[in-house]
């Protein structure tokens, strides 16, 4: 097992670069005392996509379509946050809070108010969804993690 106490140290500074270097410390460990588990918006969204009937992806009376939306709408601000703040990641940070925690309360109350039917595709989503609420919104919190 390699040392990746170098790693550690990356990922709570800021300056870890490679992908596979910080899934190996996560995976081997996941205790490294700092650092805050991030999960994927577009993981969360591809949740929402395997849930839309064939031919209803334009059907906004669609639960799932209307996941999406939301997902799409969050990450149409990140990359207009992103190019509007280049490398000030403090600003990025504030522009989030301002543009897109709105959006996120929003898309958390949508996901409190749905009722799915016990065990179908689209409870699986939500539940998928609901189990990452609190690390999905870790990006807010540093402007230099990505959504």
């Amino acid at each position: 097992m390699p040392d990746l106490s170098g790693a550690a140290y990356e990922c709570r500074t800021g300056t870890a670069k490679n992908f596979t270097l910080l899934l190996l410390l996560y995976l081997t460990q996941p205790k490294v005392s700092g650092i805050k588990r991030c999960s994927c918006w577009a993981h969360i969204r591809r949740y929402f996509v395997d849930v839309i009937p064939k031919g209803k992806q334009l059907d906004y009376n669609q639960p799932a379509v209307q996941g999406v939306h939301y997902c799409d709408r969050l990450a149409r601000l990140e990359s207009t946050i992103t190019s509007k703040c280049g490398t000030d990641y403090e600003k990025r940070k504030q522009m989030r809070l301002e543009k897109e925690k709105p959006v996120l309360e929003a898309f958390w109350a949508w996901v409190d108010s749905q009722n799915p039917t016990r065990n179908t595709r689209l409870d699986k989503a939500l539940t998928y969804v609901k189990n990452r609420r609190e690390t999905s919104m870790t990006y807010l919190e540093d402007g230099r993690c990505h959504q």
